[in-house]
């Protein structure tokens, strides 16, 4: 690993444990155990810094989940799967950090917000694409030039809103009943039939 990528991922690690706010690059330096000169020679300032660091993160998390989705039996083993990862990642300190980035660094938030949706809205577009072939989507009721994008704003819209917190549920409840169930709208009666198993079951990955 070369000097830069370690100041990522050590800075990476500091920021989340910390704070994006309260951290300072004399901080970074410190951690790293390299002169701030030195920091500023590889990063112009803290913003650069921050979103190399959070764009890391993505790159790594997307990695890690598509090694955890390579054996999904379907697409909608696939879609489970990285719903009960998401809710494994998503805690407390997680929400506290991305409304702090969102705050104070509402730049750096909106281009790691904008990348993300991208990042998902392609994932989608394959994810419907593979469920038609799979038989599990209904061809005649699926646009792969605009499904994905009514998708993807229903999940903004399930992230961004305070509906989880109000909801008379769990996150997953709100997840059913919000997405799964236009998801499921718009299956195969096998595709039904495997979303209906799924919940019956209880079934969730760890």
């Amino acid at each position: 690993m070369d000097q830069r990528q370690y100041i990522i991922e050590k800075s990476g690690q500091l920021f989340f444990k910390n704070g994006f706010k309260v951290v300072t690059m004399d901080d970074v330096a410190v951690a790293n155990g390299i002169s701030k000169r030195t920091l500023y020679e590889i990063f112009k300032d803290k913003k650069t810094l921050l979103s190399v660091c959070i764009e890391s993160y993505i790159i790594t998390s997307k990695k890690k989940a598509m090694e955890a989705n390579a054996d999904s039996e379907n697409t909608i083993d696939m879609m489970f799967r990285m719903f009960y990862r998401f809710q494994s990642l998503y805690t407390e300190k997680t929400a506290r950090r991305e409304q702090e980035l969102k705050k104070y660094y509402p730049d750096v938030y909106y281009n790691v917000y904008m990348n993300l949706r991208l990042m998902r809205l392609e994932e989608m577009k394959k994810t419907f694409k593979e469920s038609i072939e799979q038989g599990i989507m209904d061809e005649a009721l699926v646009d792969l030039k605009r499904t994905p994008y009514v998708f993807d704003s229903l999940i903004a819209d399930f992230d961004d809103s305070k509906i989880v917190e109000l909801y008379d549920g769990t996150r997953f409840d709100a997840f059913r009943d919000l997405i799964l169930i236009h998801f499921r709208g718009l299956t195969t009666e096998k595709g039904r039939k495997i979303i209906d198993e799924y919940l019956k079951d209880g079934k969730e990955f760890k």
